[in-house]
């Protein structure tokens, strides 16, 4: 009878400890499809280079005259590519010019130029990497969220005023340090700091501008005078993400932290390319988990292309990426790959 009992307990023990683990499982947003579809383009992927990196790059600062500059978590410390001859440089700015920089900071090439910004000290160093002539800033505004370069004197801020959750675009002459408030192109709606999180991308062709939210399913592209264009939705079931917000005189909190849904994302030729990281109703499982996918919009209309997957490196996903022309440049951790998109 003893044995009885204890083979019972053992079976509802381990029949708990099943539920429990499916429990957590469902909880993952990746492990179940989302209600929605895609439609699968998948272009030639050729492999023109592939470099490992001695230390880690976190993001693509841009790509001109044959190179494409990659920056780390060091303000001014960047890498270099030559796409022909495959050749890798650094380039280290002055410490004496990158002084007050500190994390988070982004950095943007334009012109030859440089651009640093440093979001809480709200100071943007200009350096040309030719001539190494530079100028500083510091900039009448709140801490930075993201930027985006319309020319090598004017940027786009994306700010947020201390004790709010309302962010804006500004406008600023990186010269006369001139801002301009877009008010009629920024999301005033509170709470927006988290709704609206996401990127400035500009597309170097039209230099036309969007924005992408990491956690709703929402695109708005500008013209180059930041007249709105379109504002559209992306194929992804999330519209409005689920959060709770901490505030205090001194920061902004997630309590409960959003469901992501895009990462990085870049711009080209009225396309933009966004990496999307939940697993639609046409995906099996398998090829989700080994392989990154890339939504395709128009960005002048509300239209989507396509989708199509770029292989996961050593299990990791992709942080950066860039397009230009047929070359997709990929940052992975650790590792710079260019592909030649033969269809793309």
């Amino acid at each position: 009878m003893k044995q009885k009992l204890l083979l019972i307990a053992c079976l509802l023990v381990g029949a708990t400890l099943i539920l429990t683990a499916l429990h957590y499982r469902l909880k993952d947003p990746n492990d179940h499809p989302h209600g929605f579809t895609r439609k699968f383009n998948q272009p030639g992927l050729k492999i023109l280079f592939s470099h490992t990196l001695p230390i880690t790059y976190n993001r693509i600062a841009g790509y001109e005259n044959g190179k494409i500059w990659i920056s780390c978590n060091q303000p001014g410390r960047l890498m270099t590519f030559t796409t022909d001859s495959q050749k890798n440089e650094e380039l280290i700015v002055p410490s004496n010019l990158t002084h007050r920089i500190t994390a988070p900071f982004y950095t943007l090439l334009k012109d030859s130029n440089l651009i640093i910004l440093g979001s809480h000290s709200r100071k943007i160093l200009r350096y040309n990497v030719y001539t190494k002539i530079s100028d500083t800033t510091v900039a009448n505004t709140g801490s930075f969220l993201d930027a985006a370069a319309l020319s090598r004197n004017s940027i786009i801020l994306r700010t947020i005023t201390k004790g709010t959750t309302i962010p804006q675009l500004e406008k600023l002459h990186i010269t006369s340090g001139l801002l301009q408030q877009e008010k009629g192109i920024s999301d005033t709606t509170e709470g927006a700091i988290i709704y609206s999180d996401g990127q400035l991308i500009i597309d170097p062709l039209t230099q036309h501008m969007s924005t992408y939210c990491y956690y709703k399913n929402q695109v708005t592209s500008f013209d180059s005078s930041l007249s709105q264009i379109v504002k559209s939705t992306t194929i992804d079931t999330h519209s409005v993400p689920t959060v709770n917000v901490h505030m205090s005189a001194a920061s902004v909190e997630l309590v409960k932290p959003p469901l992501h849904i895009h990462k990085s994302a870049t711009a080209y030729n009225d396309k933009i390319y966004i990496h999307a990281t939940l697993r639609s109703e046409s995906e099996s499982w398998k090829t989700f988990i080994l392989n990154d996918v890339i939504d395709v919009y128009k960005q002048n209309s509300p239209s989507y292309l396509g989708s199509f997957y770029l292989p996961k490196q050593d299990n990791k996903s992709l942080i950066s990426l860039h397009k230009s022309g047929k070359q997709m440049f990929v940052l992975y951790p650790g590792k710079l790959i260019c592909y030649s998109l033969t269809d793309g």
